[in-house]
């Protein structure tokens, strides 16, 4: 089966519907794969997206996350101090009381030991007087 003007050779009828077939069942599955690029380049294209969505979402909430640690920071530094203070306060306060204890104490004992010196004047003086009157 040669062409005789180009001598070229041509299948019979039977080979060329086999590679028609053939040609199409390529073409098929080349429709098929392109098909399933597709949709894989579709799909990764969404799962991207998401995953950009959520990276936004998880970024926003560090940051937030990050403020509030650093508010919490700066409360408990406030706080610190503050406890600080008191404390030098309660000390003062602790000083002051026992100095005032002190001052008690030594108050305490002059008012006893004027106490005493005015009893025995009293003492006296009413010896005094029963001896002048007696």
């Amino acid at each position: 089966m040669y062409d005789d003007d180009r001598f070229r050779f041509t299948p019979p009828e039977s080979e060329s519907d086999d590679m028609e077939r053939r040609e199409n069942a390529l073409n098929a599955r080349i429709a098929s794969f392109e098909d399933i690029v597709r949709k894989t380049k579709i799909s990764t294209a969404e799962r991207i997206e998401h995953l950009t969505a959520g990276e936004s979402e998880l970024s926003a909430r560090w940051d937030e996350l990050r403020e509030a640690i650093d508010a919490l920071t700066r409360r408990e530094d406030g706080l610190r101090r503050r406890e600080e203070s008191i404390a030098r306060k309660a000390a003062e306060l602790d000083e002051r009381e026992s100095d005032l204890r002190q001052k008690i104490e030594t108050f305490r004992a002059r008012s006893e030991k004027v106490l005493s010196q005015i009893r025995e004047q009293k003492e006296e003086v009413r010896r005094l007087i029963s001896a002048r009157l007696g």
